[in-house]
């Protein structure tokens, strides 16, 4: 499948170019070439492309990967979701620059058969350790592909199985018809008599009531209904979401039959992810219909806000009796974290790692903490332990504090004395990243030019270093703090747009190498 790459697609394409196996599945991947690392004589290192794989020695894999003789589309009826049309995938060539010579011109094949086949009704299979084959559709299809087989060339064998592919492609449309009837979806398909029209209405709701935003860590509902205005039926309508925002993306909204005069609709649940950023950008609609009768592409400008957020500063002691590491001893670190932020930190996490090696232990090297509400602290107690051998005056370690609800983080390095009490960073004294103040204009996240600016201030209790600006993952400006007014650094940013997406983040370091970052996306009309 899309998820085979590499040595899979070498041999599977081997197999099939030389007619010696038959492929079911889905298009692989794409990774057809070969790395090596040379080290350099300063520590540094080049990873070089050395090489390039073709398939039987006359394919390319690389970016076009491997198609299948039998392309297998899973359809999947769940409480939750329905997914009846195939997700776009991402593979080699839609990545940022594939490696693609200029003389690959080849065409990716079509499979001789495409069928759609009912899928595993669970949104997510558990993980057992135990293959149940006799569940599987794609090694049952494989059975019968084998057992009928009398042909020995892979082309003859082609032509042998149509019969079985199209009892197949029944059978299965039949199994997804019956199963959506249980969801009362009327999926039956008709004759494409008169004209149906449609009036399309698009809303979303959040604990049952009609919401014009989304927020960050919500659960909500996103609701397509169509208006039959026309003189027939519509036959198996289908919408399907198309988003920037990955969890708006491909949700599907199968209506079905809607006969003249009438009415249906359909809801699909979504939880927003608490790590979104603050947007506004289209959602669009796009219809299917059995007879190609199907409603106009629709859009509508969705609204999210990134909701309060977590900031973390910290101070760390040793615990009580110790002002310094001891070699030979378990000593208690306690790492006090401050929320600064304005929302509540749900799940904080404190992680300590050892950059001295087989020489430094750590006994307790995470914490979990209890949530954290905006301006409360809370407190992790990790245990260092050096060996008895250890000699060197100092031990390293790495710092993170994360929140794994809405991926904010503050990482530091800790330098602790063997011995003494000159530490980096001094013990009992807080550790906070520079704060960022944005002053966006009054609709941020829209707009129709070619530029975008905004303006702010970063203060630091201590001294702001410099600050740096990214769209996307290109970074379009820097400052450097003035030695006249250290702790504060005002800003007046002015940056291209590109139409679509324009993810803006600005990023403020202090004298201590402390981070904040502040992210928001500004779409741009891609017909402007």
């Amino acid at each position: 499948n899309e998820g085979s790459a590499s040595a899979s697609e070498i041999v599977a394409g081997a197999l099939q170019l030389h007619n010696r196996a038959f492929v079911i599945g889905n298009q692989t991947f794409g990774k057809g070439t070969v790395q090596t690392i040379y080290d350099l004589k300063d520590g540094s290192a080049i990873k070089l492309t050395i090489a390039k794989y073709l398939a039987a020695g006359t394919e390319d894999v690389q970016a076009f990967g491997i198609v299948p003789d039998v392309t297998l589309v899973p359809v999947r009826i769940g409480e939750k979701r329905i997914d009846l049309v195939e997700d776009e995938k991402t593979r080699e060539q839609d990545l940022d620059k594939p490696l693609i010579e200029g003389g690959d011109t080849a065409e990716v094949r079509e499979p001789a058969f495409k069928l759609k086949y009912l899928g595993t009704e669970e949104e997510e299979e558990n993980i057992t350790g135990t293959v149940k084959l006799e569940h599987d559709y794609p090694v049952e299809l494989a059975r019968q592909i084998l057992t009928q087989r009398s042909a020995f060339s892979r082309e003859a064998w082609l032509q042998e199985i149509k019969p079985l592919m199209e009892q197949a492609a029944a059978a299965q449309e039949e199994r997804v018809v019956e199963k959506l009837a249980t969801r009362e979806i009327d999926w039956s398909l008709g004759k494409a008599t008169g004209k149906p029209s449609a009036q399309v209405r698009f809303w979303i709701t959040h604990e049952e009531k009609t919401v014009a935003k989304i927020e960050g860590g919500q659960e909500i509902k996103l609701h397509v209904e169509v208006q039959n205005t026309g003189d027939a039926p519509f036959y198996r309508l289908l919408a399907i979401s198309r988003s920037d925002n990955p969890f708006l993306n491909e949700l599907e909204f199968p209506l079905g039959k809607i006969e003249a005069g009438n009415a249906k609709s359909y809801a699909v649940p979504v939880t927003v992810p608490a790590a979104i950023v603050s947007r506004q950008e289209p959602l669009s609609l796009r219809f299917q219909e059995a007879f190609g009768r199907h409603p106009a592409k629709q859009n509508y400008p969705i609204l999210s806000q990134a909701p309060p957020l977590p900031r973390f500063a910290y101070r760390w002691h040793f615990g009580k009796d110790y002002s310094s590491l001891i070699a030979g001893e378990d000593i208690p670190l306690i790492i006090e974290v401050e929320n600064i932020g304005t929302g509540t930190s749900e799940k904080p996490v404190v992680n300590l790692v050892n950059l001295e090696g087989d020489q430094v232990y750590l006994t307790q090297g995470r914490a979990r903490l209890d949530p954290i509400p905006p301006g409360k602290t809370g407190q992790a107690k990790l245990i260092v332990r050096l060996q008895k051998e250890y000699k060197a005056n100092t031990a390293r370690f790495n710092l993170s504090i994360e929140d794994h609800h809405t991926a904010d983080f503050l990482r530091d390095k800790l330098t602790l004395a063997v011995g003494s009490d000159t530490h980096n960073p001094p013990a009992n004294t807080l550790q906070r990243p520079p704060t960022i103040e944005l002053s966006l204009p009054e609709s941020p996240y829209w707009s129709q030019e070619n530029e975008y600016t905004f303006e702010g201030i970063v203060r630091d209790n201590e001294e702001v270093k410099q600050v740096y600006v990214f769209v996307k993952a290109d970074k379009v400006f820097y400052q450097a703090s003035s030695p006249s007014t250290p702790t504060t650094l005002p800003l007046t940013v002015t940056v291209s747009l590109q139409p679509g997406e324009n993810r803006i983040t600005v990023f403020a370091e202090d004298n201590s190498e402390l981070l904040s970052r502040e992210s928001w996306v500004v779409w741009k009309p891609e017909n402007l």
